[in-house]
């Protein structure tokens, strides 16, 4: 089993159409969900944590993640859009595309603040 795992929630996947689309319709909405999400971390069993308290924990944990961070950089916006693209529309609608989409940018350039606080 990976020691790093995503169940999708933190991407919306357990969210109502309405609430997707009110995320999507109000930035303030959905910067606040992002900030406020508590990940539950496979590294921790039972604990949870924000994006940044997550992220200070996997970096002292495992020095992989810089070389990780440091290929974001060839994660473009153009690649991202290709990716969230090629996800079937049975899988995941329009809506729910969109909002992976904005929150996987937000959450690569947070990835990239954080390294760049941290050194490496």
């Amino acid at each position: 089993m990976a020691p790093y795992y995503d169940n999708g929630a933190a991407f919306g996947s357990n969210l109502d159409p309405l609430r997707v689309r009110s995320y999507l319709d109000d930035g303030h909405q959905r910067e606040r969900f992002d900030r406020r999400f508590q990940y539950c971390m496979g590294v921790q069993p039972g604990a949870k944590a924000r994006i940044g308290e997550l992220l200070d924990i996997l970096m002292s944990w495992d020095r992989t993640l810089y070389s990780f961070a440091e290929r974001l950089d060839a994660l473009t916006d153009d690649r991202l859009t290709t990716a969230v693209d090629s996800i079937h529309t049975s899988a995941l609608p329009e809506e729910r595309k969109q909002l992976a989409y904005i929150l996987l940018r937000r959450r690569r350039m947070m990835i990239r603040e954080r390294v760049a606080t941290h050194g490496t």
